[in-house]
């Protein structure tokens, strides 16, 4: 049975169990805000890896505590916010790696984009390197080495791996661990040997902390943005109309949402035009005012951009799919 008090407590978050067997836990969490699940998976005595998928705009607020423990864990889609009792947050995106060492905080974590999917693997400093020992006496691997390497500096690092270690963790996150746990042990002793005979000062960097008050004015940017497409506004205009700085606003709203404020108002854009074209009420140079462009040549190229094909060639295939 899986140990679910390992690292912390899932039911003070809303969660609750809905499968369970000898050795996997799966937890869901509902709201009118949308749902998520965790399902978790004991791999060896010490090593757990909880599987995440969520939907949701949901605030996860408690006691997070990590006591000589080691987490490390994988963002394989979406941005995940995590904010500290001091009010600072912290963020990491897609293809970024966030390793945490004994952390005592009250926090809340969230995500910006809503969708959010990805694992943690749990590891518990007092039995792993006694239970890589016993189950691999010739397999060598140094925790405690691993634990310097990753928080040397500090209990919080995020990292964008390697293309090797990547692979590894994109294998570990597609794999189902109802069916494929004898693999994701493979893929995990195989993680935790290069990440233990790897450089990797070339992959790690210091996290970029912010203020929970310039957290809120950009997320107030954003949705001032996308409230109403046509709109013709810039970025410099908002950014004094909130009191902060442009380049402050810029390296927020990237690291928040996982593009620059006007890539990520161009994907917006283009998502509901190509909803527009759906509807068959409107003309391509219709839909191209509605979403904030006078000029169809211009609005054509930024579809194209996004969406991989013209308006009047997505218009065509759609007809065609219908």
């Amino acid at each position: 049975m899986v140990r679910n008090s390992y690292a912390f407590n899932l039911t003070q978050f809303g969660f609750l169990v809905k499968e369970k067997n000898d050795s996997t836990v799966l937890y869901e969490v509902k709201s009118d805000k949308g749902y998520g699940q965790i399902h978790v998976c004991s791999l060896f005595p010490g090593i757990e890896i909880y599987y995440s998928n969520f939907n949701t705009t949901y605030d996860f607020s408690g006691k997070f505590v990590l006591n000589n423990f080691i987490e490390i864990s994988y963002i394989y889609e979406g941005v995940y916010e995590f904010e500290l009792r001091d009010n600072r947050c912290i963020y990491a995106g897609e293809g970024e790696i966030i390793a945490l060492r004994n952390i005592f905080e009250s926090v809340s974590s969230r995500f910006p984009q809503k969708l959010f999917k990805g694992f943690s693997i749990m590891i518990d400093m007092h039995t792993v390197n006694t239970t890589l020992c016993q189950y691999f006496n010739n397999f060598l691997i140094d925790m405690n080495h691993i634990a310097d390497k990753l928080c040397k500096e500090s209990n919080i690092y995020i990292m964008k791996g390697s293309s090797g270690i990547k692979e590894i963790l994109d294998k570990i996150y597609l794999s189902d661990p109802m069916q494929q746990a004898a693999y994701i042990r493979i893929k995990v002793l195989e993680l935790l040997h290069i990440l233990d005979n790897q450089n990797l000062d070339s992959m790690r960097y210091k996290c970029n902390y912010y203020e929970k008050d310039t957290v809120l004015k950009v997320k107030h940017v954003k949705e001032h943005l996308t409230a109403e497409l046509s709109e013709h506004i810039t970025i410099e205009q908002l950014a004094k109309e909130h009191y902060i700085t442009l380049t402050m606003l810029k390296n927020c709203f990237k690291d928040i949402y996982g593009l620059p404020p006007y890539e990520y108002l161009k994907k917006i854009r283009m998502n509901q035009a190509a909803a527009f074209i759906k509807t068959g009420k409107y003309s391509i140079g219709e839909i191209a005012s509605m979403t904030g462009y006078q000029n169809a040549s211009k609005f054509s190229g930024a579809f194209k951009d996004v969406m991989g094909v013209t308006p009047r060639d997505y218009k065509k295939s759609y007809r065609t799919e219908s």
